[in-house]
């Protein structure tokens, strides 16, 4: 690109995405060009995505690389760290599908009782339904909630109970706000550590007729 303003602004590049710059003075026709500089990187910003019939979002984590990393645009609100590891992280083990999953993990002897993961921005969250499987290693955690981000604060829409088995569940986020930014995962335990694996994750628009939940049995007789 040939630029003659400082500074500049380069345009028409994808959200999301990592570039590296460099940068040469052009001193006309006599004196020719500079060295190039040595590279710059920057990564532009993540897009807020719109969900609907004919986008879903999925992650199934098979394609996140390197290690503890998360998807991209996924933001870590309560994480842990130990001895070079941040939970929670996509693990290569414990996958209900492929080879990966997301590892969540911790560990309340270091005041640590939660993890918290939030998906990337979607527009009209409580439109929105999440799918996915979960389970947890041997502690089960008291709290396996699936809820919204709103100014960096987390807030729950419906809650869990996991087995040491992969299970299904789905979250109908119509009790969002409708200025709620992201939908989020959290694992919960007061006393013990925990370490609960989730994948294959769907989100999709909610449907007209939405299946119960919570279903209670009470005030049962003979007939």
């Amino acid at each position: 690109v040939d630029v003659t303003e400082n500074p500049y602004t380069l345009t028409g590049l994808d959200p999301a995405t990592t570039y590296s710059v460099k940068v040469r003075a052009n001193c006309g026709d006599t004196d020719g060009n500079s060295q190039w500089t040595s590279a710059v990187q920057f990564t532009t910003e993540c897009e807020v995505l719109t969900v609907d019939a004919d986008h879903p979002y999925a992650e199934g984590f098979e394609d996140v690389t390197g290690s503890y990393a998360i998807p991209t645009c996924w933001e870590r609100i309560v994480e842990y760290t130990s001895y070079g590891s941040t939970y929670p992280y996509v693990y290569s083990y414990g996958a209900h599908n492929g080879s990966k999953c997301l590892y969540m993990y911790s560990y309340p002897y270091y005041d640590t009782y939660e993890n918290i993961i939030a998906l990337p921005e979607m527009n009209s969250i409580s439109t929105l339904q999440i799918s996915l499987w979960a389970k947890a290693s041997s502690t089960i955690p008291e709290n396996f909630e699936i809820g919204y981000i709103k100014n960096g604060v987390f807030t729950s829409v419906q809650s869990f109970t996991l087995t040491t088995t992969y299970q299904q569940f789905t979250a109908y986020l119509n009790g969002a706000p409708a200025d709620a930014e992201k939908i989020a995962i959290r694992a919960h335990h007061s006393s013990s550590s925990i370490t609960v694996y989730v994948d294959d994750i769907e989100v999709s628009p909610m449907p007209t007729c939405i299946v119960p939940v919570d279903v209670v049995v009470s005030g049962i007789t003979t007939n």
